[in-house]
C-alpha cells in the first residue's frame, strides 16, 4: 500500500493541473471572420482544432481589411446566412466547452455602421475663430466651422488600412452648438501679426499659408539626406514668450518622437492626432523657433526623431 503525504499530493496536483489545466486557466484567442469568408465546415474545423490544442475560448471578430474572396459565397454581416452560421458557432462552442465572446460591432467602429443616422453617429467638435476689437458692438457673420468628415477640423477622412475598400463616407452632419466670446491678454498676438521671418532647409514658405487654418493643404518641406537636418525656422523682431505650440504636419503625429527635457521645457510627451503634434512645456522665451527632424534610414524605411532643443539663449528647437 502506498501512502501519499501532503507535500507529495500537492506536487502531483500541480503537475496534473499543468498538464490538464481548468478552463479558466486556458488561453483565449481572437478568431476573425474576414470579409465574409465563412463556411460551416471551416467553422467546425477551427473550433475542433482549438479544443484539441487546449484553447479555452475565443472572441469572434467580424472584419474585412480588403481580404479577397476565397469561398464560393461570402456571408455578409447580419444577413440571414451570416446569422445562421453564427448560431451554428454558438451551439458548437457550447458543445465543445469553449467560452465564446463577440465584438460589439463589425470591424473597428464599435458604435457605428451604415444603419446609424448621421445625427446619432460618432461626432467631433469643430470651430472657427474670429478676432475682433473689444469694447464695441460687433455686427457680422461668423465663419462657419468645417463640415468635412474626418478626424480633426477640415482634415478629410483617411483609410490607411483599406477598411472602407475605397468607399467615401456617405454620412455628413453639422449643427451649431455655441458661440463663445472671451477677452485675450494684450500680449496675445497671432503668428500672422508677429510676422516672423521664415527660413528653412529647403522649399519656400509664407506665413499666410502656414497660418490660414487650412489643415488639409500642406506646404512641402523637401526631405534631407540621411543623417542631415530638415527644418523650418521662425525668427521674430524681438523675443517672444510661448506657452503652447501646435504643429500641423502632413504625416501622422507618431512620426514625432517624445521630446528631450531641458531647462526651459518639462515633460517628455508630445500629444498628437493624425498629423497634429503638441510638445508639452511650461513656457519658452525666445527670438527664434526652429522645428526640425533628423532623417534616419533603417531596414529600408525612413524613420524620424526630433532634433535636440535649446540651441542658444534666444532660440529653441523642436
Amino acid at each position: 500500500m502506498t501512502v501519499l503525504g501532503p507535500a507529495q499530493a500537492t506536487a502531483e496536483g500541480l503537475e496534473q493541473g499543468f498538464i490538464n489545466p481548468p478552463n479558466a486557466a486556458r488561453p483565449r484567442v481572437w478568431w476573425h471572420w474576414m470579409n465574409g469568408n465563412i463556411t460551416k465546415d471551416g467553422i467546425q474545423k477551427d473550433l475542433e482544432w482549438m479544443r484539441r490544442a487546449g484553447i479555452g475560448g475565443f472572441q469572434n471578430f467580424d472584419a474585412s481589411l480588403s481580404t479577397p474572396q476565397i469561398v464560393d459565397k461570402r456571408l455578409i454581416y447580419m444577413t440571414p446566412e451570416w446569422k445562421d452560421a453564427f448560431k451554428f458557432t454558438t451551439e458548437l462552442a457550447d458543445k465543445l466547452g469553449l467560452e465564446m465572446a463577440i465584438a460589439g460591432s463589425p470591424g473597428w467602429s464599435e458604435s457605428g455602421g451604415p444603419w446609424v443616422p448621421a445625427k446619432n453617429g460618432m461626432k467631433k467638435y469643430v470651430w472657427s475663430e474670429t478676432r475682433i476689437k473689444g469694447g464695441q458692438h460687433y455686427s457680422g457673420k461668423l465663419p462657419q466651422p468645417p463640415t468635412v468628415t474626418g478626424a480633426f477640423q477640415n482634415v478629410p477622412f483617411r483609410d490607411p488600412l483599406g477598411i472602407a475598400q475605397g468607399a467615401a463616407p456617405s454620412h455628413s452632419f453639422y449643427e451649431d452648438t455655441a458661440v463663445i466670446a472671451y477677452r485675450v491678454p494684450a500680449s496675445d498676438r497671432s503668428m500672422r501679426e508677429l510676422n516672423p521671418k521664415i527660413t528653412s532647409s529647403g522649399g519656400q514658405f509664407e506665413i499666410s499659408a502656414l497660418t490660414d487654418g487650412d489643415l488639409a493643404t500642406a506646404s512641402y518641406l523637401p526631405p534631407a539626406a540621411v543623417g542631415q537636418n530638415m527644418w523650418i525656422q521662425f525668427e521674430f523682431n524681438q523675443t517672444q514668450t510661448f506657452k503652447a505650440l501646435t504643429i500641423a504636419a502632413g504625416e501622422p503625429a507618431a512620426m514625432f518622437s517624445p521630446v528631450e527635457s531641458n531647462r526651459a521645457l518639462v515633460g517628455r510627451t508630445g500629444k498628437g492626432l493624425d498629423g497634429l503634434f503638441k510638445p508639452q512645456f511650461v513656457f519658452v522665451t525666445a527670438r527664434q523657433i526652429r522645428c526640425g527632424r533628423v532623417v534616419l534610414l533603417r531596414r529600408r524605411q525612413q524613420h524620424y526623431r526630433p532634433i535636440r532643443q535649446k540651441i542658444t539663449e534666444h532660440s529653441f528647437w523642436l
